[in-house]
């Protein structure tokens, strides 16, 4: 569009040209993913298919706390906890275009549930707090070069949990299991410094919960 602007009279008078010009093309947002109605711990594709106005910034919420900036990510949802069935996720992808204009699609995604790989302390000298992502803290500060840290079953799964595996972080070999008992305690040795512990959970349906722990030894 084009305005013709005017300013003064007489001898005085000036004028000038404005040009406008406006884009309203929105984004047409869209895309697919695969495989669905699978187990939370396995990796979802999900691929873009957005045209009209390259280049494109985009943004993924998973509709489980979690999100993306990538364009094709790839994404597992460990957190569809329970015994059985299923849970759902809409999962939206927003996309802002070249001329800064918005749209985005919502989809739904099915998971089957996965075992809880929930863990607890049983050691009241250590201190158990969570960080800005959500990952518990197991910490203890005596100042010795190892602490033996003792840990409980805190699944919430028990029932249908088939085999417990945990990777202790601190390469020391992984320990596997068939049965974790409420009340049982399991201990291992950690050094000094940070070690991040993976507990696995497998059900009886094959799906595997996964949890990631942050053991911390200070000095």
């Amino acid at each position: 569009d084009t305005t013709f602007q005017k300013v003064g009279t007489g001898a005085f008078a000036d004028s000038m040209f404005i040009i406008v010009r406006e884009f309203d093309l929105k984004p047409n947002v869209d895309y697919n993913f695969s495989p669905d109605n699978v187990c939370g711990n396995q990796n979802i594709q999900f691929t873009n298919l957005t045209s009209m106005g390259e280049p494109f910034r985009y943004f993924w919420a998973f509709d489980d706390g979690t999100t993306s900036l990538n364009q094709d990510p790839t994404h597992q949802f460990l957190s569809a906890v329970g015994a059985a069935g299923v849970q759902t996720f809409q999962v939206k992808l927003i996309v802002t275009n070249s001329s800064f204009c918005v749209d985005s699609i919502t989809k739904t995604v099915t998971i089957k549930s996965v075992p809880d790989a929930a863990v607890g302390n049983a050691d009241p000298a250590v201190t158990v707090s969570t960080n800005d992502e959500n990952m518990t803290i197991f910490k203890v500060c005596d100042g010795q070069p190892f602490y033996n840290f003792k840990f409980t079953n805190e699944s919430s799964t028990i029932p249908i949990n088939a085999s417990y595996a945990i990777n202790w972080g601190d390469g020391s070999p992984d320990s596997l299991f068939a049965n974790w008992p409420t009340g049982t305690i399991v201990n291992h040795n950690f050094p000094t410094g940070p070690s991040t512990m993976t507990v696995s959970v497998t059900g009886s349906s094959g799906c595997v919960g996964i949890k990631k722990y942050l053991v911390y030894v200070g000095t």
